[in-house]
């Protein structure tokens, strides 16, 4: 029997999701499973929005 050590695949970096925008993680799903409807990604986004899941809104430069 033959052993050999030290043969790893290299695996692909580790995504943190936490740090990722809405549209970036929609983005990663469509590069793995596929493309998604125009109009269901949009309601994603404003649902995102709307629920403060995606604080886009604050890098618009918006002022009080």
């Amino acid at each position: 029997m033959i052993v050999i050590e030290g043969r790893r695949k290299r695996s692909e970096p580790r995504v943190d999701f936490e740090a990722l925008t809405t549209s970036q993680l929609l983005a990663l799903h469509e590069r793995h499973f596929g493309p998604l409807d125009g109009r269901s990604k949009e309601r994603m986004l404003d649902g995102a929005r709307m629920h403060g899941w995606d604080r886009t809104w604050e890098m618009d430069g918006l002022a009080a």
